[in-house]
């Protein structure tokens, strides 16, 4: 194992760490120490508002666009190690900063996805940001996807809890793996436009995403990815994706985010760390 491969398998083991930290049994957070200190560029704002039965939800809401209201719940069970490690529960932890920035991005670009069918791939328990163009535009289809049962599960508990606020035509989650073709390839060259977040640092995982993105966008689709660099795992994947699509990566790509970015750099006292935090926007074009 060379020294990027050792740093990559180091940094996946710290965020199956701070994911275990993250989530105790009376719900109390642990004294951030680490990476996952920085969790939010604060583009969106959020409240904690209770259901009926009692139950946290998180309302986000964007003061652009006063009509907008999304609300996500959490899981709340505790992971072992090991369920941690399965396919993939770090995205039943938390609202990655990279999910933040594309839900704000596709709120800034709802226009795009007017009475087009968009699909996220591994949108983890809330898939925030499709959930946000259901709500934000008049989208033909819009479908909530990742591999892991329990996260599935709980989008479509958020899907309800959203039903009156969505505009788009159809909304509907599935478990959807990409190492398994019978569970995709009923959407096969169906949607004008797929959008990931933080997917990029599973090594054995990279081929079957790029191949899951070719087989269900429509030719001359495209794929919005917003991931940080953790090493060298984006440019692997870019590598890959090179075979099938056009690809494009943007570092400025908003002058708002930028700006943020620049002022986590700027702030001795916060832990930031761009490598991790900083989601670059990776444009993926079929040819």
């Amino acid at each position: 194992m060379n020294k990027f491969d050792k740093q990559k398998a180091s940094d996946r083991w710290e965020i199956l760490r701070q994911a275990i930290l993250k989530k105790t049994k009376d719900g109390e957070k642990h004294k951030k120490t680490s990476m996952i200190e920085f969790v939010s560029f604060n583009l969106l704002t959020t409240d904690q508002v209770l259901d009926n039965n009692g139950d946290v939800w998180h309302q986000y809401q964007y003061s652009s666009i006063p009509s907008f209201r999304a609300r996500i719940k959490h899981i709340s069970k505790s992971f072992n190690p090991e369920e941690l490690i399965g396919f993939n529960n770090t995205g039943n932890v938390c609202v990655w900063p990279a999910e933040e920035v594309l839900t704000y991005w596709c709120l800034e670009n709802r226009e795009l996805f007017r009475e087009k069918k968009i699909c996220e791939l591994g949108g983890g328990m809330t898939c925030l940001a499709g959930l946000t163009i259901g709500t934000s535009c008049e989208a033909e289809v819009v479908t909530l996807t990742d591999g892991n049962e329990d996260s599935v599960q709980n989008v479509k508990e958020i899907l309800k809890e959203n039903d009156k606020h969505l505009k788009a035509s159809q909304v509907d989650a599935s478990v959807l793996r990409w190492d398994k073709p019978e569970e995709y390839n009923n959407f096969m060259e169906m949607f004008d436009f797929v959008i990931s977040a933080d997917c990029l640092f599973f090594d054995q995982y990279r081929e079957d995403l790029v191949k899951t993105i070719n087989t269900i966008l429509k030719p001359k689709g495209i794929c919005i990815i917003f991931a940080p660099k953790r090493h060298n795992t984006c440019e692997e994947f870019c590598a890959i994706a090179k075979r099938k699509f056009e690809v494009t990566i943007d570092e400025r790509y908003d002058a708002v985010v930028w700006d943020k970015h620049i002022k986590a750099l700027e702030n001795s006292s916060e832990i930031y760390d761009e490598n991790r935090h900083y989601p670059l926007k990776i444009t993926l074009t079929k040819t």
